[in-house]
Order: C-alpha cells, then sequence, then structure tokens
C-alpha cells in the first residue's frame, strides 16, 4: 500500500460533501486491555465491542432505518447476509490492475453464508457464528436474517488450518447499550425506509409509474440516497420502453377502464333510447 493510502482511500469513498455527515458518540463498550483493574490487578478485559453514534446531521432529513430483529428467533443453518465494504481497507490502487480500484473499492460487498450455531462469549453474552466470508472492512457491518432483519454485528474472524470461523454479534448487544446510554432505538422503521421498501417492491413487480410517487417521497425526505436516483433513472427508462404493466400507450390502465366504460355505458343509452324510441313511433302508426 501507498503510505498516503488511507486519504485516497477516503477521497474515493466520500464523493460529495452532502454525504459527509459528523456524529456524536453516544456509548461504547469494548474490552480496555489498558484499565486499571486489567494492567495492575490482572482482572479480564470485558467488553462487546459495540459502539453507538448519534447523526448530527441535516434537521429536513428523515434518515433511512432498518429493522432489527432477535437471535433468539434464530435457528442454526437460517441463512444470514453480511454487508460491508472490505475493498476500502484491503484494496489497493497501486497493486494489480484487476480491478478498478477507484470505482469498485466502494460498492458495497454482500457475503451470504449460514447460521452455523449461536454460541456464548466468556461474559455470557450470544455470539452468532457463521461461514459467510467476512473480511477486514465488513467489521461493524449489519448481518440480516432472511426476512431482512439485523440480527447482528460483523465483529471476529478467526482462521486456522481447519477453516475459517466468524461470529456476529448479538444485535441485543447495541439494544442493552442504548439503554444504558439513556438512548433509544426507533422500533418502527422510518417513514423513509418504508416508501424505499414500497418503492422497491412496486419496482421489482414492474408497477413502475406507481414505484415513482414513492421513490420522489424518499427523495424529499432523504436527498443523499445513494442509489435512489438510478432507480429513479431505471423506473422512468421502463416506462418510455412501454414495460409498466399499468399503463398502454402511456396511459394508465385504470384510466383506460373508466373511460372504456364511460363509453360502454353511452353506448349502451343510445341503443336502448334508439330502441325505445322505435318502439314508440311503432306503436303510434298503429
Amino acid at each position: 500500500m501507498t503510505k498516503n493510502w488511507k486519504a485516497k482511500s477516503l477521497t474515493n469513498f466520500v464523493k460529495e460533501k452532502t454525504a459527509i455527515l459528523t456524529a456524536e458518540k453516544v456509548g461504547a463498550d469494548y474490552a480496555n486491555l489498558f484499565s486499571k483493574g486489567v494492567v495492575f490487578d490482572k482482572e479480564k478485559a470485558t467488553g462487546s465491542d459495540v459502539a453507538l453514534l448519534k447523526i448530527s446531521g441535516i434537521d429536513s432529513y428523515t434518515y433511512p432505518s432498518l429493522k432489527l430483529g432477535s437471535v433468539d428467533d434464530l435457528k442454526e443453518g437460517e441463512p444470514v447476509l453480511v454487508l460491508g465494504f472490505p475493498g476500502v481497507v484491503s484494496g489497493s490502487d497501486s497493486g494489480p490492475a484487476l480491478l478498478d480500484y477507484a470505482a469498485s473499492s466502494t460498492q458495497v460487498t454482500v457475503t451470504r453464508g449460514i447460521v452455523s450455531s449461536i454460541k456464548k462469549d466468556s461474559q455470557g453474552n450470544n455470539l452468532i457464528q457463521t461461514d459467510a466470508t467476512i473480511g477486514h472492512g465488513n467489521s461493524g457491518g449489519p448481518a440480516f436474517n432472511s426476512a431482512g432483519e439485523v440480527i447482528g454485528i460483523a465483529t471476529y474472524g478467526i482462521g486456522d488450518d481447519v477453516g475459517s470461523f466468524n461470529f456476529l454479534r448479538d444485535i441485543n448487544d447495541l439494544e442493552r447499550l442504548a439503554e444504558d446510554s439513556n438512548s433509544t432505538l426507533g422500533e418502527v422503521a422510518s417513514e423513509t425506509y418504508q416508501n424505499w421498501e414500497t418503492a422497491l417492491e412496486l419496482y421489482w413487480k414492474n408497477h413502475f409509474t406507481k414505484s415513482l410517487s414513492f421513490l420522489n417521497k424518499v427523495e424529499e425526505s432523504y436527498s443523499i440516497h445513494p442509489t435512489v436516483d438510478e432507480i429513479t433513472e431505471s423506473a422512468e427508462q421502463a416506462i418510455e420502453d412501454g414495460k409498466d404493466i399499468d399503463m398502454i400507450f402511456g396511459i394508465q390502465k385504470k384510466a383506460l377502464y373508466i373511460v372504456g366504460g364511460l363509453i360502454s355505458f353511452l353506448i349502451l343509452s343510445i341503443t336502448i333510447f334508439s330502441i325505445l324510441k322505435k318502439k314508440k313511433n311503432f306503436q303510434t302508426n298503429i
């Protein structure tokens, strides 16, 4: 690595000033190896290696959020997804030209595995063992269950001749730290998250026009959302290409059905009126 690698990495990672937000440390729970008790009294260092930060951002933002799950509902063999940015800390723009480091290192990495086991650490707290690949840069990243809920935090990796063992901290460690720090974690997903979730669900089902209305709400509530512009452009292109299943020739099917129904009603009314008029004339002639 080059000596100025760290500066280059941060430059690549943060591309816009609007994406730079400050935060304050609300609480931290880590094994302090230099505390008086550990150094002089041979006490055992304890801690969950979890910290809690509070963003000091723009008041107009409604920040995205994630749903929190529970380790109590996990079973061995269940799938787990781990997100992180190992490329930011392990990549190098001075090495072999296999990847475009400047463009690729800041893209999130998703690794999949299963819950290998639910174990206890030396303090009696839960640790989730998984075979999902976790590298430097994944630390602190969320681990999701199949329902999209955060059930753990990527923290430890142990490798030996037999294989690698990766561990996730129980999300309860974060909830406990928040409680100890007199902080509250939202129990309900934020409006931005709900709109984003609905937008994606509609988008994946090819309801692109309906999806746009929710994407616009995401843009309004959280303008620095990293992917809303990309999905919006894709939805608009799909509408232009006639792929929206709610549209026919650029017109909402619902609107066409209403117009079609009115036209049918009008034709039926005219037909009935004509029949009645002919019948009346016939009776008059008799």
